[in-house]
């Protein structure tokens, strides 16, 4: 892994610490047996599963081939509720080296923070499949131009399947704006909408 990061892995281990303190909550723990597992591929920026056990990934990752993987906001996720070992180099990650990964895969912890509080509330999140502005690249660090993060579907949405999020219409659209961003304008807004019912400004 890149040297680089320490202050995102601070962060990120520093959060996970006082939300489970500030609500007085045990961290969570799974028994080895029942642990997923999967592999960090920093060429991808992914996480490829090698152990897949639980109903997780039929609302998260994707499949290519015969090969399946987690996003980083979904692996980072699933490792910090204890359900997910992360290996890089045949040696399992702690939890604060998880969460450098958000940096090492390109999202701003206040994107994965908004998705994993949505996500423990139940709801189904996923990478949106809008196109983006012209000019506008994802992978941009100076680009502070809000733009639509994830398709939001309720708690428990019936029916739902993974391999319909191209034709299922989401309930919401999440865009994360932070304090020092330019709000939405009328027109982005619009533009995220459509054709859901709410965009979500976190």
């Amino acid at each position: 892994m890149a040297e680089d990061g320490d202050e995102e892995e601070v962060k990120g281990a520093e959060a996970v610490e006082s939300w489970y303190n500030a609500l007085g909550l045990p961290k969570p723990f799974t028994a080895p047996r029942r642990l997923s597992e999967g592999v960090w591929r920093p060429d991808l920026r992914l996480v490829q599963l090698t152990t897949n056990k639980g109903q997780w990934f039929k609302t998260m990752g994707f499949s290519h081939g015969k090969e399946e993987f987690y996003h980083v906001e979904e692996a980072v996720f699933l490792a910090d509720q204890a359900l997910l070992r992360i290996l890089h180099h045949d040696v399992e990650l702690s939890l604060a080296q998880v969460f450098r990964l958000l940096s090492e895969g390109g999202v701003p912890l206040d994107h994965y923070i908004a998705y994993a509080h949505l996500t423990r509330l139940g709801f189904i999140l996923a990478r949106t499949r809008l196109p983006l502005h012209e000019g506008q690249s994802p992978a941009a660090a100076e680009d502070r131009t809000p733009r639509v993060l994830f398709d939001v579907w309720k708690a428990q949405k019936k029916g739902f399947k993974k391999s319909q999020v191209d034709s299922l219409r989401p309930d919401f659209r999440l865009c994360v704006v932070g304090q020092s961003d330019p709000p939405p304008s009328p027109a982005h807004i619009r533009y995220g909408l459509s054709p859901s019912k709410s965009l979500v400004v976190h």
